[in-house]
């Protein structure tokens, strides 16, 4: 059995850690807020939003203009200097924008299954020439060519 000094001895010291943990929990929580006036800076990605077909290619950049800034995408690609190439998947998607001060900015990219639109053109046969080539476009290009 402990005697009553230990016993008061006891209860300060747990009165005190407890009270540390709960001052280190308030610092913690406190720390971590993002104060007005101190938030991340931003950039602006244009264009911030877009609707492509399968493979369709967009340039973006960010404002204000920066060197050094690191794209990063989701559903397609983006190069080094910030030209994106649709994926095949349709669906939402994210291009990201990161500067080297920490500055970040993000653009909406709405990919679309895009069906080509039927042209009927009539190539006349006997021009004189072997071979005829007909170029259809329509969200992809491709050449058809008749012997």
């Amino acid at each position: 059995m402990l005697s009553e000094q230990a016993r008061r001895v006891l209860s300060w010291a747990t009165a005190l850690v407890v009270a540390a943990v709960i001052i280190s929990g308030m610092a913690s929580i406190l720390s971590s807020l993002v104060r007005p006036g101190q938030e991340a800076p931003s950039l602006n990605v244009s264009p911030p939003g877009v609707n492509l077909c399968q493979g369709e290619r967009i340039a973006f950049a960010v404002e204000p203009p920066l060197a050094d800034v690191e794209w990063a995408a989701t559903g397609g690609e983006i190069t080094a200097d910030g030209l994106y190439t649709a994926g095949e998947l349709p669906g939402d998607y994210e291009v990201q924008a990161a500067g080297p001060g920490g500055e970040r900015g993000r653009a909406l990219v709405h990919i679309i299954a895009c069906t080509p639109t039927p042209t009927v053109h009539a190539v006349a046969s006997g021009s004189g020439r072997s071979r005829e080539r007909l170029r259809i476009e329509a969200c992809f290009s491709f050449h058809w060519e008749i012997q």
